[in-house]
């Protein structure tokens, strides 16, 4: 690597500059480096920058391997070179990429290689530029993405968990093809950059030239719509959580009375945000309004909406007037057997439960010995301790308002000899009354 006689500081050096003032001193990073021209000129212009520094910066190297080309291996020795003459520590990681959208799975294994590698304190630095960001707006205007989606990458954010920052997402191909030129550096073309089969090729080739030859600046003004676009979803998210606190119940359903009184968009949005939950996107537009049409369901139907996510299929579902997010596949009540302790916790299908001592519960005796857990069964009568007169089940869980579906989760408790303890259920737990003592214990939901 030579450095020309121009001694001034390149443009985007200034750039990365300009984003790493929003770390902390000290902060770690891992450059995810292809070997690439875009990535080779962000881990040089990063080395040197860290170089002059004082702010203690730390840098090091994961190159993903995906194992797609003939010439992949040789690659990843170019880039280990690299970094080798760098003095920068450097990670090769080999990956499988899955059968399907080779673009997508590809992705998808080379971020599950970043989350493998990276450590706990350190930011991940992608090289993606102007154009990338300028491709990615247009591609999502294609696909009829809203605010979120058309405010594409932003330079530093934060998803599941990882925290990324791309500091030459303001910066012209060009400027970066000619630093490199002026530092004489070295990287890789991999050739499936002009496979036409792949859908961002095609408009980095195709379409690309066709737009810049009709009007000239039209990147930097894509990459300003993102900019606004962001700039409006930060609007829309803080009206949105306000709207999500004001009609979200403390167990995570929607309560349809409060949300039918907010204006159409802001239903959309609200419903989309709730659905995605921790989903890596939001579910499209067809699977909001369909779970929107579920408000108008009758009051007595049980309409059901599912979506299938990169992670597993969530089902939606309405009962009376709350709207509820489960997963498509949920537990149900077994027959078990139990020996509990005072303060043991587990986990039933109801949910998570400790053992605690009460006034008015069951005795100390049955701790220690074997009891039995089994579903309810039809028809049964129970006596619970506060009500009068035995009840049947089906009108106690009636009474407790539990929805269908955590009336399969509900258990008995009760003595091997058939003697029943108890009814838990997601509601909490119920003592018989010919089981209850002055003092005793209970299960507590935590």
């Amino acid at each position: 690597m030579k450095q020309t006689k121009n001694q001034h500081v390149p443009l985007i050096e200034k750039q990365i500059k300009e984003t790493l003032k929003r770390f902390v001193p000290n902060q770690r990073f891992l450059l995810g480096c292809s070997g690439g021209l875009d990535s080779v000129v962000l881990l040089v212009a990063m080395q040197r920058i860290f170089a002059q520094s004082d702010q203690g910066f730390e840098l090091r190297v994961v190159h993903v391997d995906h194992d797609l080309q003939a010439p992949s291996g040789e690659w990843a020795t170019q880039v280990v070179a690299q970094c080798e003459t760098l003095k920068i520590d450097v990670i090769v990681k080999k990956v499988k990429v899955a059968a399907g959208n080779l673009e997508n799975e590809a992705r998808n294994a080379r971020y599950a290689a970043f989350r493998e590698v990276i450590a706990p304190d350190e930011v991940l630095v992608l090289a993606h530029h102007q154009q990338d960001q300028a491709e990615t707006v247009l591609m999502r205007l294609l696909s009829g993405s809203g605010v979120s989606g058309l405010a594409a990458m932003r330079e530093v954010q934060t998803q599941n968990k990882l925290t990324i920052v791309r500091p030459l997402l303001n910066t012209s191909r060009d400027e970066i093809h000619q630093y490199a030129i002026n530092y004489q550096l070295q990287w890789v073309d991999d050739p499936a950059n002009h496979d036409l089969s792949f859908d961002r090729v095609v408009m980095r080739e195709k379409v690309w030239p066709l737009l810049a030859s009709h009007w000239q600046g039209f990147e930097a003004a894509m990459v300003r719509t993102a900019h606004l676009m962001a700039d409006a979803e930060s609007v829309l998210q803080a009206q949105g959580e306000m709207d999500l606190a004001a009609t979200k119940n403390a167990d995570g359903a929607l309560n349809i009375a409060a949300v039918l009184v907010l204006t159409d968009a802001r239903v959309r949005w609200l419903l989309a945000r709730w659905m995605q939950g921790d989903a890596r996107y939001a579910p499209p537009l067809s699977r909001v309004e369909a779970v929107r049409e579920m408000m108008q369901a009758r009051v007595d139907s049980m309409p059901q909406v599912i979506w299938h996510t990169e992670h597993g299929s969530i089902q939606f579902r309405r009962y009376q007037d709350q709207l509820y997010r489960l997963p498509l596949v949920l537990p149900i009540a077994e027959t078990q057997t139990v020996v509990f302790s005072m303060s043991q916790t587990l986990e039933l299908a109801t949910g998570h439960w400790q053992v605690e001592q009460i006034s008015q519960g069951l005795s100390f005796a049955w701790l220690g010995q074997e009891l039995r857990l089994r579903p309810r069964r039809e028809g049964e009568l129970l006596h619970l301790n506060g009500r009068v007169g035995h009840w049947r089940l089906k009108k106690l869980l009636q009474s407790l308002h539990l929805p269908p579906w955590q009336r399969e989760q509900v258990q008995i408790l009760e003595s091997l000899q058939g003697q029943p303890l108890a009814l838990i259920s997601a509601a909490g737990c119920w003592l018989t009354a010919q089981a209850v003592e002055s003092t005793g214990w209970s299960l507590r939901q935590v």
